[in-house]
């Protein structure tokens, strides 16, 4: 090759990585000031109104209220549980109130379910447009007092069942270039917990796998409309939580069920990418993380909060 046409190559090389570190250095700028911004300035709400929602585990907790408050802003309810009596009883508090509502009964942990459920709710309903995956299994207890269904179990719903309902819903978002998908990954999604292992390893999954699928639809569709928000809660009370410790409630403490609902809904309606409850666990966990190793198990030790192990009959479903 040419001595100066060699040259000009290398030359026109470097001045396309300069431009592309400045362009960089001045859009990481803009997303900080516009970080900031949002700091002090929410974004608006987006309209809602006939929808259709599809919520998992609606027959209690957190689930149910998701429903009967979606219901109430206009949007017609989709509640699966796998407990059908439940489920029903959600069903039933939405109609009351005049609004439409329709139950399915669904293991979401089984892919042939799932499936035939995602038939069904767009021959009976329509294309769903909001997908939260709320449903999930929490039993507390050191892992080798689990059996092995339960840690199977544990994993099968919180994390393939969030798989398969994301598998059989998003294609038909992606078509139509528009839709919500809220996942719950709990704070044990973010740190680990005693006691809890299969539990946070399955949710530690759901936050991985959300962020995956976020950066996929990025690559494939730069400018898409999809939502994806992960949500992170502590301790909510479902009327279930037993044996929590909470050393400083005035600044942690548990979340009702209730003002849940109404923060995931607000935080969807915004398109938060990532919502922790209580919000300040933002601030503390990504802080923590920074530090060194026996910083943070100082930190942990100091704080001492978490749920006592508890054994009984129950299944550990929220």
């Amino acid at each position: 090759m040419d001595p100066l046409v060699s040259a000009f190559v290398v030359f026109y090389r470097r001045m396309v990585i300069f431009v592309d570190i400045i362009l960089f250095f001045i859009n990481a700028s803009l997303a900080f000031l516009r970080s900031f911004y949002r700091l002090f300035v929410n974004r608006p709400q987006r309209n809602i109104h006939g929808e259709i929602a599809l919520i998992t585990g609606a027959g209690n907790g957190i689930g149910r209220h998701l429903s009967l408050q979606l219901s109430k802003l206009g949007v017609i309810v989709v509640a699966v549980d796998v407990n059908e009596e439940h489920n029903n009883e959600t069903v039933d508090m939405i109609k009351r109130h005049g609004f439409p509502a329709f139950g399915y009964k669904c293991d979401i942990s089984s892919r042939e379910q799932v499936e035939e459920l995602a038939r069904e709710v767009k021959n009976d309903v329509g294309d769903v447009t909001i997908l939260i995956n709320n449903a999930g299994i929490q039993i507390i207890r050191p892992l080798g007092q689990y059996t092995p269904s339960q840690i199977e179990k544990t994993v099968a719903v919180n994390l393939l069942g969030q798989l398969w309902m994301v598998r059989a819903f998003l294609p038909r978002m992606v078509q139509m270039d528009r839709g919500s998908i809220v996942s719950v990954a709990a704070l044990g999604g973010y740190g680990g917990f005693p006691n809890m292992i299969p539990f946070c390893a399955s949710k530690f999954a759901v936050r991985g796998y959300m962020e995956s699928l976020y950066l996929e639809l990025r690559q494939e569709r730069p400018n898409h409309n999809l939502h994806l928000m992960t949500v992170a809660p502590f301790i909510v009370d479902t009327g279930r939580v037993k044996g929590a410790l909470i050393r400083f409630p005035g600044l942690i403490n548990i979340v009702k069920a209730e003002d849940a609902a109404r923060t995931i809904i607000v935080s969807m309606r915004r398109g938060e990418t990532v919502l922790f409850l209580p919000g300040i666990y933002y601030y503390i966990q990504n802080f923590i993380r920074i530090l060194p190793l026996r910083v943070q198990l100082l930190i942990t030790d100091f704080v001492d909060t978490g749920v006592e192990i508890h054994y009984d009959n129950h299944d550990g479903t929220y």
